[in-house]
């Protein structure tokens, strides 16, 4: 179980002081001296013992290793991960395939705190905060379907360019009240689509008719697009009451 699963699986029983730990916790933190993660959450070092101790790691030392390894593997490249497969499947890609996104799929929603999910279709259902999703090399498109079907249940929703200096500048305007998305890694890209289906059932769920308005405007625009009635340069406007 990686270090972020863990984390997951008992945040709702850490400490406020430990929850900071776990916000503080990124990937470079996170391989730094005690010290140093528990001066970048606010927390004294017997606090993120004390967490390690309850991700039932042996020590700091320990988890280190254990998160090191996590890195490692999320940072391989495709040709790495090429030059590491497996020999040919003996039954074949077919039920091969069907086994690990099936146990991906399962996996995923085994280790899903509901609360965590619950909270976070919470935030994304508040209009009154922006959203900014983001992906990696490949999972970007998770966070461009996503972000496809928010923008029709609400506004202010952006994608950060999978691009370096286009994603520097696109965290620009996000504060502290923004919600800030993006699909956490996996072996695979089924699960993580799943689980987006899953959060884009729960908003509509959430939403209820509030969104009715919206939606019914973005067929409109959409079905002008689509068969050419938009007003074009020189047309007459035609005046509506509901605009």
């Amino acid at each position: 179980m990686t270090v972020a699963e863990r984390l997951r699986l008992r945040l709702g029983k850490l400490t406020s002081a430990e929850r900071k730990v776990a916000r503080a916790l990124t990937a470079v933190r996170g391989l730094e001296p005690v010290a140093k993660l528990a001066a970048a959450a606010g927390v004294s070092p017997p606090t993120v013992i004390r967490l390690a101790a309850k991700l039932e790691f042996d020590g700091y030392a320990e988890f280190q290793r254990s998160l090191k390894s996590e890195v490692s593997a999320r940072l391989s490249s495709p040709l790495q991960i090429h030059a590491e497969r497996p020999g040919a499947r003996r039954g074949g890609a077919l039920p091969d395939s069907e086994r690990l996104l099936c146990d991906g799929i399962r996996s995923s929603f085994d280790h899903l705190p509901p609360a965590g999910f619950e909270r976070a279709v919470q935030l994304l259902a508040d209009s009154r905060r922006s959203v900014t999703l983001a992906g990696g090399r490949f999972s970007t498109m998770l966070a461009e379907y996503l972000a496809t079907h928010l923008r029709i249940l609400r506004p202010r929703v952006q994608v950060l360019s999978a691009a370096g200096p286009d994603r520097v500048s696109g965290l620009l305007d996000v504060g502290r009240r923004d919600v800030f998305t993006a699909p956490s890694p996996f072996d695979a890209l089924t699960p993580a689509m799943v689980l987006v289906e899953t959060i884009i059932a729960a908003m509509v769920d959430r939403l209820g008719d509030a969104p009715r308005a919206r939606m019914e405007r973005y067929d409109e625009l959409n079905n002008g697009m689509v068969d050419g009635s938009r007003e074009r340069p020189g047309d007459k406007a035609e005046v509506r009451d509901d605009c």
